[in-house]
């Protein structure tokens, strides 16, 4: 097809000398009239697609902070606000109220202003809600007076609002700046600050709150910590407005295929049996870990313990979290992988689980319950693994319609996973919840053997690749066709001059 769409190139009569028309600069984001060229282009190295990809990590760790604050502080958060527990829950449960309905706008607000724009809205949501968390000292000016936990409440739900757009961005990103070979280790690093953040979220309210402090110190110290959390919050601003950029020409499959509408898109993917085996264990997964992170130090608390362990925990699992992502990049180079990683993933969860309930129940050392929570952080992989397995069942969806619906299913279920988990910890049925969490991980785990192995995105960029080497062969084999034409036609010239 290649060559019958050209002029022979072996004809004996001189070609017309063509004009060189000279191509439109292309402009950032799109194609210009060189898209052939486009697979070619994207294997080339990109320096600035690491770069970005860290603005991104930094963006979404800080956007953690707001989240779990109060854990590790429980007790000194309950004085200074004056609240109970269950009040302070609530600041963990709003961020997955408010991330059902904000996942679907940064689906359509990354597809139609891409992730740069996407990216300062998120982080300008996230500077403003952590200026309303400050207590009334920097908000008293203000015309409206409420309480403080009003403003705290009210802080946290823009903060959370914020965060969707930088957690959900992880996948399309990936598939903007990478190419497919260095796809998954670019989304199983973005998606490990997921946990870093979250660790992050734990350890960093103990620098600032002594659990020994008399009340009126300890506000000062909740104080400097909110507002240690809005400077952070400003800084990923300025960060991302000065130096993050769209990828300057489109290196993904998502800007390839066909635009379809929403609810067309939606029908597909709900119709797909192996998305259903993925959401399954993604909210089980999800569910897990976001219900630990929200009770661990009522439970903590419940056996004992001080819930100031649970910022050391979160350390390890930090450290554990980054070793596994290294370990999970290095191994994992095909998607068919990502089965088997998930498969891995969720039983350490469910071992972890039951690691955590034998240390509590026996009443070992601080030291036990960490390590338990270690082997938790060597299941973080999990995460950008279910991504971008969703992504490859799915296709031609777009990756970030794929993860909104996953992180969508499991923000919901956390809630309910909360308040249950919570519930069972009041009525003195810890052991009970350790055991259901364990159990769901592992039959979250066997679901996964059920998935056909059909790996849609996958196949449709080996086809475009073989494409595009069949047309390289194409221009080579017509090249080369051409140079004989040509000494063809010099010998007959010869033979013409000498006749004459």
């Amino acid at each position: 097809d290649v060559l019958r769409s050209r002029p022979a190139p072996f004809s004996l009569l001189p070609a017309a000398p063509k004009t060189p028309v000279p191509e439109a600069p292309l402009e950032e984001g799109k194609l210009g009239k060189a898209g052939g060229g486009l697979w070619r282009f994207a294997f080339l190295p990109l320096p600035p697609r690491w770069r970005m990809l860290l603005i991104l990590c930094i963006n979404i760790c800080v956007s953690y902070l707001p989240w779990y604050t109060f854990v590790p502080i429980t007790s000194q958060g309950m004085a200074a606000f004056e609240v109970v527990s269950q009040d302070l829950n609530m600041l963990c449960i709003i961020y997955s109220l408010v991330y059902v309905p904000s996942v679907f706008l940064s689906d359509k607000l990354l597809t139609a202003v891409g992730c740069r724009r996407c990216f300062i809205f998120a982080t300008g949501c996230l500077s403003v809600g952590c200026w309303l968390r400050c207590r009334p000292s920097l908000l008293e000016n203000l015309p409206v007076s409420l309480l403080p936990f009003t403003w705290l409440l009210l802080g946290q739900t823009l903060c959370a609002a914020g965060q969707t757009f930088l957690v959900n961005a992880t996948s399309h990103m990936a598939a903007e700046w990478f190419p497919p070979d260095e796809r998954p280790a670019a989304a199983m690093i973005s998606n490990l600050m997921n946990f870093l953040g979250g660790s992050l979220s734990f350890v960093v309210p103990t620098w600032y709150v002594s659990p020994s402090a008399p009340l009126r110190l300890a506000q000062q110290q909740v104080d400097a910590l909110l507002f240690a959390q809005f400077q952070a919050s400003v800084g990923a601003l300025l960060l991302t407005v000065s130096l993050y950029r769209d990828a300057p020409l489109a290196t993904s499959m998502s800007l390839k295929r066909l635009a379809e509408p929403m609810c067309s898109e939606l029908i597909n993917i709900l119709s797909s049996r192996d998305f259903w085996l993925i959401n399954g264990q993604f909210i089980v997964y999800l569910t897990v870990m976001n219900t630990f992170d929200a009770v661990e130090g009522a439970l903590l608390l419940n056996y004992g313990y001080s819930e100031a362990l649970s910022s050391w925990s979160a350390v390890v699992f930090g450290g554990t979290s980054i070793v596994s992502t290294i370990l999970e990049a290095a191994v994992i180079r095909h998607p068919a992988h990502y089965r088997n990683a998930l498969i891995g993933s969720n039983c350490l969860l469910g071992l972890s689980c039951l690691l955590v309930l034998s240390s509590l129940s026996l009443r070992l050392k601080g030291s036990g319950f960490v390590f338990a929570v270690a082997v938790m952080g060597f299941s973080s992989p999990g995460w950008g693994c279910s991504l971008e397995l969703g992504s490859e069942v799915c296709y031609p969806a777009h990756e970030a319609t794929v993860s909104s619906l996953l992180e969508a299913c499991g923000a919901v279920t956390s809630v309910v996973g909360i308040l249950l988990a919570q519930w069972l910890i009041d009525s003195g049925r810890s052991s009970l919840l350790l055991l259901v969490m364990a159990g769901a991980s592992f039959a979250g785990a066997a679901s996964l053997l059920c998935l056909s192995g059909r790996l849609h995105r996958r196949e449709a960029e080996e086809v475009e690749i073989q494409l595009q080497e069949l047309g390289d062969r194409g221009r080579a084999l017509e090249t080369g066709l051409g140079s004989v034409g040509c000494k063809h036609l010099g010998k007959r010239s010869d033979l013409l001059e000498s006749e004459s």
